[in-house]
């Protein structure tokens, strides 16, 4: 049913409601659900475009589930009615109003094309992202379009990894959404983000999720 979509598990219910949260504490306000049999793809905007003008990054965040039951679904909804579908702790989730006219619901990545184009270590981005953070931080109260502009500056510079352009965004959301291994940076052997590329589109994978960029 296009009405309701059913989770395959606890362990599914409770990943998705986690990437929700975090996703609404980065000030994601939309989530696209689009369902390819029982697999489901979840993805949230951390980073988009206000204007024509705006030059930050597009920058998704993706998170595949599965499902109980096959399903065609693909809307767009408001994170936070998901998360009270998700608080009710059942597994078949009625499904909210889609909500029309999400800009970068139509910026669709290429199902298929992917190639490898490298691999970075967790723990620098973690470091970018923590820097980015507490810059951003730095101007908190200074009035909406200081924070504004600061912002864009920070997560739309670019940092050379492992011969890579990296958008400090990408980190970002990465670290926000917990893509992260924690303390990865103390590890032995810091855990990789495979790199790959297709059109315009630059993916980054961990084990946890993925960072869309365009």
């Amino acid at each position: 049913m296009d009405d309701e979509l059913a989770l395959a598990s606890a362990l599914d219910l409770a990943d998705l409601t986690t990437f929700m949260s975090r996703a609404a504490t980065l000030g994601c306000e939309h989530v696209r659900l689009s369902a390819h049999g029982n697999a489901l793809v979840v993805s949230v905007a951390v980073l988009t475009r206000a204007s024509l003008l705006d030059t930050t990054p597009i920058v998704l965040g993706v998170r595949i589930f599965e499902l109980a039951v096959p399903s065609s679904l693909d809307r767009v909804i408001l994170v936070r009615a998901l998360a009270d579908r998700l608080a009710h702790g059942e597994l078949t989730l009625p499904m909210p109003p889609a909500v029309p006219g999400v800009s970068w619901s139509g910026v669709a990545p290429p199902s298929g094309g992917w190639v490898a184009a490298g691999s970075i270590s967790e723990s620098e981005l973690e470091v970018i992202a923590r820097e980015g953070i507490s810059e951003v931080a730095s101007v908190s109260g200074k009035g909406t379009l200081i924070v504004a502009r600061v912002r864009t500056e920070v997560w739309s510079r670019t940092r050379l990894l492992s011969d890579i352009d990296v958008p400090a965004g990408v980190a970002f959301a990465a670290y926000g959404l917990g893509f992260l291994t924690p303390d990865a940076g103390d590890a032995l052997e810091p855990p990789e983000v495979n790199v790959s590329r297709a059109a315009n589109w630059s993916r980054f994978s961990t084990p946890r999720g993925h960072i869309l960029l365009r």
